[in-house]
């Protein structure tokens, strides 16, 4: 118990964290719940490359190991539909509540693979950040694992001042990306995991360019065995086609002029997601008051969208529901229950006691 001194007066209170049950949860999320000494169905996706079957099979044949530990086999994967849905389970599509699902029984922390969101932000020339480096950062941060990457940058917003120097950059980085074998260390680029995954952000870029986008660079798959895709740059994107509005999750960038920084903001914000952000200026100050208006998870100044186990990771709108890794991913794995004690003393008032 902990006394808390408050305007209403003193409170003897403690919080207090119980376990839940049975957790249903894809692999990645299990961890956190067995330090919080909960059972655990780990469940697995029928996109991954790795037949659910399999994994089902391993654990199976391994139970006697994992119960040891506390961690039990409850029940197959159950599809029923696209994205595939099972009681409980951390997994939501792009951040929605599923159907036949309550909130309750998604609340768990789902980062759903919503996309970043960059934006490299100038203002009068002192503050001007260093281009150089942004355009740098700006190819890494797109073409990262194929751009297959929750947290790969997607759109680009740039001050219009500044804006043709910082294309001039970004496209000379982008035509020195070696495409071919990943397993090569001189590669840079790799292709996509599936044919279904090119063949989606073909189809997106098709569709945006039949909107007024235009191609800059790339555009196009490339022929011969894997499924490659040509590194893109679209700019002139309409705000209504997929290349703005859905995931672009391959290799390809988009690059949007803003007249100055509060129209970079508002395009920034004009997404139904928010995983990540990036925020580039030599203004650190400014920095911070612009990164608390950015509807992100996370604002990186200067620097690309990164997770690190000692910060809370995960997306706001449709990128997610709640928070994974830090304390604050440990605790999204248990429920959390307030109990107040009065000790009979008169100075010890109850909850909420003055309030008028």
């Amino acid at each position: 118990m902990k006394c808390i001194n408050g305007h209403y007066g003193e409170l003897l209170a403690r919080d207090r964290h119980h376990k839940i049950d049975v957790l249903f949860s894809p692999m990645i999320y299990s961890l956190p719940s067995y330090l919080n000494g909960n059972v655990v169905a780990s469940l697995t996706c029928p996109r991954v490359m790795a037949a659910p079957e399999n994994i089902k099979a391993g654990f199976l044949k391994e139970k006697d190991v994992f119960a040891e530990h506390g961690v039990r086999y409850v029940s197959p994967l159950v599809s029923l539909g696209d994205p595939p849905l099972v009681p409980k389970q951390l997994y939501a599509g792009l951040g929605d509540v599923l159907p036949g699902l309550t909130l309750e029984e998604t609340r768990h922390a789902v980062q759903a693979g919503g996309p970043g969101l960059s934006e490299v932000r100038f203002e009068p020339r002192a503050r001007y950040a260093d281009l150089g480096a942004a355009a740098a950062m700006a190819v890494r941060s797109r073409f990262q694992n194929g751009g297959q990457s929750c947290i790969a940058a997607k759109r680009f917003i740039v001050v219009a001042s500044v804006a043709e120097e910082f294309e001039r950059r970004f496209v000379e980085g982008i035509r020195k990306l070696k495409v071919g074998d990943p397993s090569e260390r001189t590669v840079d680029l790799g292709p996509l995991a599936r044919a279904d995954l090119r063949d989606t952000v073909d189809r997106q870029v098709r569709e945006s360019v039949a909107q007024g986008a235009r191609v800059v660079l790339g555009g196009a798959p490339l022929p011969g065995r894997g499924y490659f895709y040509q590194p893109t740059l679209l700019v002139d994107v309409a705000d209504s086609s997929p290349a703005w509005r859905e995931e672009l999750f391959g290799p390809v960038a988009v690059l949007v002029r803003a007249q100055d920084t509060d129209a970079a903001i508002a395009l920034a914000n004009d997404t139904i997601y928010g995983l990540g952000a990036n925020l580039w200026t030599r203004d650190l100050e400014r920095a911070q008051l612009l990164a608390s208006r950015i509807e992100a998870g996370s604002v990186f100044i200067n620097g690309m969208v990164a997770s690190d186990p000692r910060l809370p990771f995960g997306g706001v709108k449709q990128s997610g529901y709640g928070r994974e890794l830090s304390e604050f991913g440990i605790h999204e794995f248990v429920n959390i229950q307030t109990v107040w004690m009065s000790d009979g003393d008169d100075h010890v008032s109850a909850p909420g006691a003055g309030v008028e």
